[in-house]
C-alpha cells in the first residue's frame, strides 16, 4: 500500500480540491475564490500514489475575538475513508497550530455525517449546542415584493441604504460601529487588546478578503447613523455569499434586515448571478423566516465543535 505524503497545498491542486469539494457538499456554496499570498492560515495537501486524496486547512477563528482560536477543516476523499488519512491531516494541523500558540480549534461538522461526527469524538471535540442552517436562493426566483414594500415604507421613515462605494471614505469609528451591528451586548471599548484585535480581523475578512468590493457592502442609515449592514461575497462567475446581517439591537423589527437583502438579490441579479448562499444560526428563527420569503431553501445542517488544542491528541488518534 502506497505511503500517504502531506505538503501544502500547491496551484495545481485546485482542480483536485474543487472535485473533492462539490462531491462532499454539492448542495452547499462552492469553494470561495482563493486570497493570492493569504498568509493567515495554513492548507495541507495528503498525496497517496501520487494522486490527492484529502485536504485539511486552518485560519484564525476572527469572529470570536480570541487570536489563539482557530478554525479547522478536515476533508479525506470517500474512496479512502478509514485509511487514518484524517488523522495524519489533524495531527500536521495542530503541530503547526502549537507553533502560533493556538489554544482552542473551532470546526462544523455536517449533521447528516456520521463519519464527521465519529472523527471529531475520536480527536477529543465535543458539540457547543450551536447548529447553523445553509441555505440558498436561486436568484431568478427570488420573491421581493413584501422587501420592496418594507424599503418604500422605510425610505419614507429617512432610511438611507447605501455601499461603501457610494459612502466614501469613511473613519475608523463608523467601521467600528459597523463590525457591532449584529451583536446583542454592550460594544466593549476600542482601546482593550482584545476589541483592536477583532475590530482589525474584522476589516481584513468582512472589508478586504477575496470576493469583496466596497459595491458589494450596504449599509443603511438613519440621519447618517448606521443601523444596519450586509454584504455580498464574490464565489465564483455564477454564485456568491449573502453574510454579516446584522441590525443594531434598537432597529430589530422595522423590516431593515429586509430591505438590505433586497438590495443585495437585486445586485446579484444585475450580474447575471446564478445561485446566492447564506446561513444563520438554527435559533435564528427571524433570520431563517426571512430567508425563506425571499425564496431561499434549506440545505444542509452544520453543528459546531470544539476543541482544546493542548488536549487535542489524547482521544484514539490511530483512525480517521
Amino acid at each position: 500500500m502506497a505511503d500517504v505524503f502531506l505538503r501544502p497545498r500547491r496551484a495545481d491542486d485546485d482542480a483536485f480540491l474543487g472535485a473533492l469539494h462539490q462531491l462532499q457538499e454539492a448542495d452547499s456554496a462552492p469553494m470561495g475564490l482563493e486570497l493570492k499570498g493569504e498568509k493567515a492560515g495554513e492548507e495541507w495537501v495528503a498525496l497517496k500514489g501520487g494522486e490527492g486524496v484529502g485536504v485539511g486547512s486552518f485560519h484564525p477563528a476572527w469572529w470570536t475575538g480570541d487570536p489563539s482560536t482557530y478554525s479547522l477543516e478536515v476533508r479525506v476523499h470517500p474512496g479512502h475513508a478509514r485509511e487514518g488519512i484524517g488523522t495524519q491531516l489533524y495531527k500536521q494541523l495542530c503541530s503547526q497550530l502549537r507553533q502560533r500558540g493556538a489554544t482552542r480549534l473551532l470546526s462544523w461538522v455536517r449533521t447528516d455525517s456520521p463519519s464527521g461526527s465519529g472523527f471529531a469524538l475520536r480527536h477529543g471535540f465535543v458539540e457547543t449546542g450551536q447548529v447553523i442552517q445553509e441555505c440558498r436562493l436561486r436568484v431568478s426566483s427570488a420573491q421581493l415584493a413584501f422587501a420592496e414594500e418594507r424599503a418604500k415604507r422605510l425610505g419614507q421613515e429617512g432610511l438611507k441604504i447605501a455601499s461603501l462605494a457610494e459612502l466614501g471614505k469613511l473613519d475608523e469609528t463608523f467601521l467600528y460601529t459597523l463590525s457591532r451591528l449584529g451583536d446583542d451586548t454592550e460594544a466593549p471599548s476600542q482601546d482593550t487588546e482584545e476589541s483592536r484585535h477583532a475590530f482589525l480581523a474584522w476589516q481584513q475578512e468582512v472589508l478586504h478578503g477575496a470576493g469583496l468590493l466596497p459595491q458589494t457592502h450596504w449599509v443603511a442609515l438613519l440621519e447618517g447613523v448606521p443601523v444596519g449592514m450586509t454584504y455580498l461575497k464574490r464565489l465564483g462567475p455564477e454564485s456568491a455569499e449573502n453574510d454579516f446581517t446584522g441590525v443594531a439591537a434598537a432597529y430589530r423589527g422595522r423590516g431593515i434586515a429586509s430591505a438590505l437583502k433586497r438590495h443585495a438579490i437585486l445586485w446579484a441579479k444585475s450580474q447575471r448571478i446564478v445561485w446566492l448562499y447564506t446561513s444563520s444560526e438554527r435559533g435564528n428563527t427571524t433570520m431563517i423566516s426571512l430567508n425563506r420569503q425571499l425564496g431561499y431553501e434549506p440545505g444542509a445542517q452544520r453543528k459546531e465543535i470544539l476543541t482544546a488544542l493542548s488536549f487535542s491528541l489524547v482521544a484514539d488518534p490511530s483512525r480517521g
